[in-house]
């Protein structure tokens, strides 16, 4: 990646969500991410670029659930194949799970180890979402983050959410701590 790539993306790419995204790696370098919800296979290059930009002295680590080929047809398609590609010419060490994330969360959450940095990019219901935070911890190193941003909210940017306030958010959703509706 070429020092202008890196500051284009940083202050002026659009949408201006995914340049605070690209703000947050730069600064916090992570030397993992644990992606939920790819928006794009290209900006998903231009984070593992990024963070391996601010890490050049680190193997990096990029972990991807996703629908993939099945997604519907309303949105972007990203293919499994085409992503497993592209990303393994960064040469960081890559892991594609196909799959709804509140299937393949509780099934890997223990499998894919802990991440510096979690980005959930999700269309779903707070409510469906909910019982995924469960999970959550188990994949967060003690000092990383989670950025979410819900797409169903148009323009709504990611928010950064604290070690601390997903373990709240995991508490409330412990299999004996669950509400009745």
């Amino acid at each position: 990646m070429t020092t202008f790539r890196y500051w284009m993306l940083r202050w002026f790419s659009k949408p201006s969500w995914d340049r605070s995204l690209y703000q947050v790696i730069a600064l916090e370098k992570p030397k993992s991410i644990l992606e939920i919800g790819l928006a794009s296979v290209e900006r998903t290059l231009n984070l593992v670029q990024i963070a391996q930009r601010a890490s050049p002295d680190i193997e990096f680590k990029y972990c991807g659930i996703d629908l993939f080929d099945a997604r519907s047809p309303g949105g972007q398609p990203v293919k499994l194949k085409d992503a497993h590609c592209q990303l393994h010419k960064t040469k960081a060490k890559v892991r594609l799970m196909p799959g709804e994330f509140h299937d393949c969360l509780p099934r890997y959450a223990n499998q894919v180890g802990k991440h510096d940095l979690v980005i959930i990019t999700t269309m779903e219901d707070a409510l469906i979402f909910a019982p995924a935070w469960y999970f959550v911890p188990r994949m967060l190193e003690t000092s990383g983050l989670v950025l979410l941003r819900d797409l169903s909210r148009k323009e709504q940017p990611y928010k950064i959410l604290s070690p601390e306030k997903v373990a709240r958010l995991a508490a409330e959703q412990e299999p004996g701590q669950r509400k009745a509706a």
